[in-house]
């Protein structure tokens, strides 16, 4: 395959992951917000994205579109806390499966940030992929960004958002409150 097929292949990747994030509504593509750069800062709270590109396995190309977390307002940083397992406890659980022979499996929810809505108090935008046609004419210190609506790879809050996503699933299939004591 010549560089040009390959390039040609991963922009058509691109495009279909953008075309997933739209479909989520993760953000409207024609809810275009003009902001004008004052010395370099929008003044809203505009984070970058950047796109993620592997080669699995299978030969398949995927693509992760994904916040440039680094680029978030720095009121965000205290909000970055999720639960995770810790090592001691998962080394207890692999060892007591192991002892009973009992048969573990993994389990990987595609997009799963994409399925967590950000709060509606929070403002946080991003710019438009590289290959989206830009509807409106701007003037040379002026860009088009997007609100985004839903959790995107990246972002501080993500894995936290998605937490509260499983944990109120969880809680309506159980009919009772789950304490999660392992975290």
């Amino acid at each position: 395959m010549t560089s040009g097929e390959e390039k040609k292949e991963w922009i058509g990747v691109l495009k279909k992951r953008v075309d997933v994030l739209e479909s989520k509504a993760e953000y409207d593509p024609d809810e275009e917000i003009v902001v004008t750069l004052a010395g370099g800062d929008s003044g809203v709270g505009v984070s970058g994205t950047d796109a993620g590109a592997v080669v699995k396995r299978n030969g398949e190309k995927k693509v992760r579109v994904c916040a440039r977390g680094d680029q978030q307002p720095s009121s965000s940083y205290d909000d970055s806390y999720f639960p995770t397992l810790r090592t001691d406890l998962l080394k207890l659980i692999l060892a007591n499966a192991v002892r009973k022979q009992h048969h573990i499996e993994f389990l990987d929810i595609t997009a799963a940030y994409l399925n967590a809505d950000l709060p509606s108090d929070t403002e946080l935008y991003i710019p438009p992929p590289t290959m989206k046609i830009i509807k409106t004419k701007l003037n040379p210190n002026q860009r088009v960004v997007y609100r985004l609506k839903k959790a995107l790879f990246d972002l501080r809050s993500s894995g936290l958002l998605w937490f509260q996503v499983l944990k109120r699933f969880l809680d309506w299939v159980s009919k009772e409150e789950m304490i999660y004591h392992v975290f």
